[in-house]
């Protein structure tokens, strides 16, 4: 009893440890994409955050012409 091997066959299809392999490599790339995504969008919703209370100028921080002035403007 002979057995043909088609060489075809056995060069295309990869084994188990290199489809493992290339997909943990996969993951591990789209891993660190999403990582470095979600990083960059906590580091600038922080900084937009900072930014708009930075602007704000609060009633302690005022002196009395400055307080008076804004009740005249107000009323």
């Amino acid at each position: 009893m002979e057995y043909e091997i088609d060489t075809v066959t056995a060069i295309t299809q990869p084994n188990f440890a290199e489809i493992t392999l290339s997909m943990w490599l996969m993951y591990s790339i789209a891993g660190v994409i999403v990582a470095g995504l979600v990083i960059f969008l906590l580091i600038s919703f922080n900084k937009r955050k900072n930014n708009k209370n930075d602007n704000l100028v609060y009633e302690d921080q005022m002196d009395e012409q400055e307080l008076k002035k804004l009740d005249d403007e107000i009323n």
